[in-house]
């Protein structure tokens, strides 16, 4: 009987041993992977530091300049993409770095030039007819085709009847205005041109007020018949002295046009017309003077017409209506 209780105590501790030897290799297994997790999670740590140290480098070896909300690096460069565009579409960089829209800020485009975005910090100039450059600043036209352009684009005159010197120099201006309207052509404002030399080839001598003549008309329908009439009353004329027959022409040409309701006159701004002795036949006519050759100041015989006339004088940047009292006349 105790023989029997024995061998069964035997069986009974086999058994028990093999699961002790079971416990200690899975303990070693898990040992085992919690080193393994633990050198992962530290070679993710050392490539984080790396990578940290790597950008910290980067960043401290440009120079920066604060600008109160950001920083700006000082390197402005071109950006490859801006390479392609025209002379009137060009590019200038901001100096700050404070809003989504640097042209909300100011507009650095000049001349009616148009600022647009173009990123965070750089704006690009759209420039107008005749301006070229960084903002608009530079122009490839003489200034009197310039103040011809601007002034007929910023006034609407219909009905018109235009009163054009021919003399000299001044066929630049002439030929503006009737390259103006060529695009304009089957809605012209323009009824009738008029053109005048001063007196054709007459000695300066014969000139007489009110009879000294050169002045050619020509109806606005057939540009091709304008700009012929307009080169052959320049080419009869031979120069002679400074004054001309401004109030003439502008007597001649209203009476040809006399349904013309707004009068322009496109004027020598270097030459005193010398029959400024009819200016009464012309009051309430509301001449519209247009100066040419302008160096410096209006010349006043000009400034008189539009005054007495109850006109406007047109310059490059603005139209005057309001003249200062004069007491001649």
């Amino acid at each position: 009987m105790h023989q029997t209780e024995n061998v069964s105590a035997d069986l009974i501790a086999i058994p028990e041993a093999s699961m002790d030897s079971m416990n200690d290799k899975d303990r070693c297994w898990s040992r085992m992977f919690k080193v393994v997790i633990v050198l992962l999670m530290l070679s993710l740590l050392v490539a984080g530091i790396t990578i940290s140290v790597i950008y910290l480098t980067r960043i401290s070896n440009s120079t920066c300049t604060s600008t109160g909300t950001g920083f700006l690096p000082n390197d402005t460069t071109r950006s490859p993409l801006l390479n392609n565009i025209s002379d009137e579409t060009t590019r200038i960089t901001s100096t700050l770095f404070t809003t989504e829209n640097p042209c909300q800020i100011t507009n650095p485009c000049q001349n009616g030039g148009s600022c647009h975005p173009r990123g965070m910090n750089e704006t690009v100039c759209s420039c107008p007819d005749y301006y070229y450059g960084l903002r608009c600043e530079q122009t490839n036209v003489t200034t009197d085709k310039l103040i011809i352009s601007r002034v007929l684009s910023r006034n609407i005159w219909p009905n018109a009847l235009a009163v054009i010197d021919v003399t000299g120099s001044m066929i630049g201006c002439a030929t503006t205005i009737v390259q103006w309207m060529k695009p304009l052509h089957r809605s012209t404002t323009i009824n009738m041109y008029v053109f005048f030399n001063d007196g054709d080839n007459k000695n300066d001598t014969s000139k007489v007020i009110n009879a000294t003549g050169g002045i050619y008309a020509v109806n606005a329908t057939n540009i091709s018949e304008v700009l012929h009439m307009m080169n052959y009353a320049a080419s009869k004329g031979n120069g002679g002295d400074d004054p001309e027959n401004d109030i003439e022409a502008l007597l001649y040409g209203i009476n040809r046009c006399p349904l013309c309701k707004n009068i322009i006159h496109i004027a020598d701004n270097a030459a005193t017309p010398r029959d400024l002795v009819l200016l009464p036949s012309l009051k309430n006519k509301r001449i519209k003077v247009i100066p040419c050759q302008v160096s410096s100041n209006i010349n006043p015989a000009l400034i008189d017409i539009a005054r007495r006339t109850n006109g406007s004088l047109h310059t490059l940047e603005q139209d005057i209506y309001d003249f200062p009292m004069n007491t001649s006349g």
